[in-house]
């Protein structure tokens, strides 16, 4: 299990961008070194994630909802004016991240 503040990385060595031979242990180590510069700007914003299941030519979907049960995870109540609706979107709520692979 991994402690407060630590992701873990499963499949480092999985190519995600074929052309560029970047892997996601590639990907994860560049938003690693960037981290300190971009978490705090991220903190407390809701956030939509698009997920590539099966790498970037596979079929893609948005992750954006937050859990409708009690977790762990941040959410924030986003009114949309287009939708004529609000909906509990998942929010950036970490500081710090270290990494465990």
């Amino acid at each position: 299990m991994a402690a407060a503040n630590t992701v873990e990385l499963t499949s480092a060595d999985r190519v995600l961008f074929p052309d560029d031979g970047i892997t996601k242990g590639d990907l994860f180590e560049y938003y690693r070194a960037v981290a300190p510069i971009i978490v705090p700007h991220l903190k407390d914003r809701p956030f939509t994630m698009k997920r590539y299941p099966h790498g970037i030519t596979g079929a893609v979907f948005f992750q954006q909802q937050a859990a409708k049960r009690r977790t762990r995870e941040r959410a924030a109540r986003v009114s949309s004016t287009l939708l004529s609706s609000t909906r509990r979107k998942r929010c950036c709520s970490w500081c710090r991240t270290t990494a465990s692979t």
